[in-house]
């Protein structure tokens, strides 16, 4: 088996396994949009453990600052195209005040979107939409530690055997 199709199909596996658990751990907690979860690690396994790590220290803080943002200015407020271009820009300008990077200010919209297209089909979407994003990261996390772990034993192994 040529390497890289082997690599892509480690990929596959741990996104479908990955999303699989994510989701059961989301309902398991109470959600009422496990969708969140799997999404989560879709976005967060990377090609590097850093990266994952990194990007899902981006997104955790970006669907926080979007969720409360969009929570406590216009939760009253109908959806509509200038309330969210409004929001976009609101959460999106609060994130860099806060000096975050472009990264974490696309996760900030990406909520802002989301609590405003959702929230009006359930109040528990904004809570959902933390905790469920908080599980797939986790899930994410652990499926790149497990994975680089045993990647590392093996070229322990390989090491041992060649000296």
């Amino acid at each position: 088996m040529e390497k890289p199709f082997l690599h892509k199909f480690i990929y596959l596996c741990k996104l479908a396994a990955g999303s699989s658990f994510a989701w059961k751990t989301a309902e398991f907690f109470g959600s009422i949009h496990p969708y969140l979860a799997p999404l989560s690690v879709i976005l967060c396994v990377q090609p590097s453990l850093e990266k994952s790590v990194r990007f899902s220290i981006q997104r955790i803080i970006g669907t926080i600052i979007g969720v409360m943002f969009t929570v406590l200015f216009f939760s009253h407020v109908s959806p509509g195209y200038l309330t969210l271009a409004l929001s976009i820009f609101l959460g999106m300008l609060t994130a860099l005040c806060l000096g975050m990077d472009v990264k974490v200010m696309e996760q900030t919209a990406l909520s802002v979107l989301l609590v405003i297209g959702l929230e009006h089909e359930s109040k528990h979407y904004p809570a959902d939409r933390i905790r469920d994003t908080l599980i797939g990261i986790l899930v994410a996390v652990f499926l790149q530690l497990l994975h680089f772990q045993i990647r590392r034993q093996k070229r322990k192994k390989v090491q041992k055997s060649s000296e």
